[in-house]
């Protein structure tokens, strides 16, 4: 028996251990893995796209919710105070001037808090929003 045909048997025994200990799902992951590591692509590289796709969704998905919450808020100021294009364009560069120039979000709540007596508390299910 040569070499390329006990690494072969080699390879099939550890397919077989893998695939009578693990569960389907588990030992298709391995054997697809072993697959494309053969082909110069390894674990590793696997590994970094994966973050690099997280982070490239992370930022999508951020960049979404801010223009979201920036548009709940400008709707909201237009339906209960009547706020026009003008001073609504003047609202949003201003909130974007806090959220460049703050260090962080919870300085920003804390400023609401101290300025105006609002406790904001997204995480809580019912009184999300607290006047004090």
């Amino acid at each position: 028996m040569g070499r390329a045909e006990r690494r072969a048997a080699e390879r099939a025994a550890r397919r077989e251990e893998v695939e009578r200990m693990a569960s389907p799902v588990f030992a298709r992951k391995i054997a697809t893995m072993e697959r494309i590591s053969q082909h110069g692509i390894t674990p590793k590289d696997l590994q970094k796209a994966e973050e690099k796709a997280w982070r490239a969704g992370y930022t999508a998905a951020s960049t979404a919710l801010v223009k979201g919450l920036y548009a709940a808020m400008m709707l909201s100021l237009h339906e209960l105070h009547g706020f026009g294009h003008k001073r609504l364009a003047r609202v949003l560069r201003k909130a974007d001037d806090y959220l460049v120039t703050v260090i962080d979000s919870q300085e920003l709540i804390d400023k609401v808090w101290e300025d105006m007596g609002i406790d904001i508390r997204i995480n809580e299910g019912i009184e999300r929003i607290r006047e004090v």
